[in-house]
């Protein structure tokens, strides 16, 4: 804090410093990322207090909407209620719970954050969550010890129900979204990463989604695919390779996500053709 800088109080009332919150103040033209926001934030809380909720799962890679207003924290269960501060947002834990580092900064473990997330959000993100978490939780094995140690906690039991639905080495949220829509639809559920080959046994590639024995693959389009030239490039040639090989290659984009009939209708044809084939 500014007297613990030695930062005269009267300088901060200059343009050359930012408040933040009570008695927390920034130099005026340090950018407010996320890190420095919760760097911030946690002076002005007791100590052991970490990230969570929404504001875990940003420091972890992924960013929801309804996590940007205000920062999420959760001190330990000891800890007096702190004092309220604008843009933050405090919750209260029952029991202890591990803890890790991510960026340098504490943040709930990622069996807590699951089970804190069961209680806001509709299965479907839960799942997406779910399958975010086992990337940098160690797996699925290691989520499920996990959520062990949270019995009792609320919600836990829902959070269990989820974990048959996860799966691993998905690479990004709209992968999840389009796989369960898929699913929703009606259609066998396509597995997750299959890498590609060619006759001889070299590698060609790696497809979102997909079924081997139809040979029927599934790319996801980012924005990142549209804007930049190179990436598209390089697209249409490795899914021309895909078709040299005998695959068959649906390109799907946010629209199908958000409006999957079509899509999964035209992945129903693809699946239909490959059977009445075989």
């Amino acid at each position: 804090m500014a007297s613990a800088a030695g930062v005269p109080s009267q300088r901060l009332r200059n343009s050359s410093y930012r408040r933040l919150y009570r008695d927390v103040h920034v130099v005026a033209q340090l950018p407010l990322t996320l890190d420095v926001r919760c760097r911030a934030a946690l002076l002005v809380m007791p100590p052991e207090t970490v990230l969570s909720h929404w504001t875990c799962l940003a420091l972890r890679g992924l960013d929801y909407e309804q996590g940007r207003d205000q920062l999420h924290v959760t001190p330990p269960p000891s800890a007096s209620r702190p004092r309220h501060q604008e843009g933050i947002r405090v919750h209260e834990r029952s029991g202890a719970s591990p803890s890790l580092l991510v960026r340098g900064i504490p943040v709930s473990g990622a069996a807590r954050t699951f089970v804190d997330m069961a209680a806001l959000v509709p299965e479907d993100e839960l799942v997406v969550i779910g399958d975010h978490l086992l990337r940098r939780a160690g797996g699925l094995d290691a989520l499920v010890n996990g959520l062990a140690h949270e019995r009792g906690q609320r919600f836990v039991l829902r959070a269990r129900r989820v974990l048959a639905h996860l799966r691993e080495g998905v690479d990004s949220p709209q992968e999840t979204r389009l796989r369960l829509r898929i699913v929703r639809f009606g259609l066998p559920e396509p597995e997750v990463n299959i890498t590609v080959r060619d006759r001889a046994g070299g590698w060609l590639g790696r497809a979102e989604l997909g079924y081997r024995k139809e040979r029927v693959l599934i790319q996801y389009e980012g924005d990142i695919h549209r804007t930049d030239r190179r990436q598209w490039r390089k697209d249409i040639a490795r899914d021309e390779a895909y078709r040299d090989e005998g695959w068959a290659v649906l390109r799907a984009t946010a629209d199908d996500v958000e409006r999957p009939r079509r899509f999964c209708m035209r992945l129903q044809r693809l699946l239909t053709a490959a059977h009445q084939a075989a």
